[in-house]
């Protein structure tokens, strides 16, 4: 699914409850592929109504933390760390496509 260090950064970040909301979403969006909210909400194993499903996933993707400053920036400082051993340049470019 995703890298150990992956794991660790979202620990630190998010609330049990949240973490286990992001890793669900995460196995949807590999086995589905898709990323419309409404198909989403159908496919998560969550004991919930349909549009409280719907609700969860919208109030989750919202969050602050989930933003690439809070996320994104720790794991790639993390994955920096682990795979550049020597002190050379190395130039990360991010791809803000949507």
């Amino acid at each position: 699914m995703l890298p150990g260090f992956y794991h660790k950064c979202m620990e630190k970040l998010l609330t049990p409850r949240q973490y286990a909301t992001l890793r669900i979403v995460v196995l949807l969006l590999q086995n589905y592929r898709t990323i419309q909210i409404e198909k989403l909400a159908s496919l998560l194993p969550i004991p919930l109504k349909y549009q409280s499903r719907r609700r969860h996933l919208q109030r989750f993707l919202m969050l602050p933390k989930l933003t690439p400053k809070c996320i994104w920036f720790p794991i790639i400082k993390k994955w920096l760390k682990i795979n550049q051993t020597n002190k050379r340049i190395c130039y990360v470019a991010i791809d803000r496509t949507r």
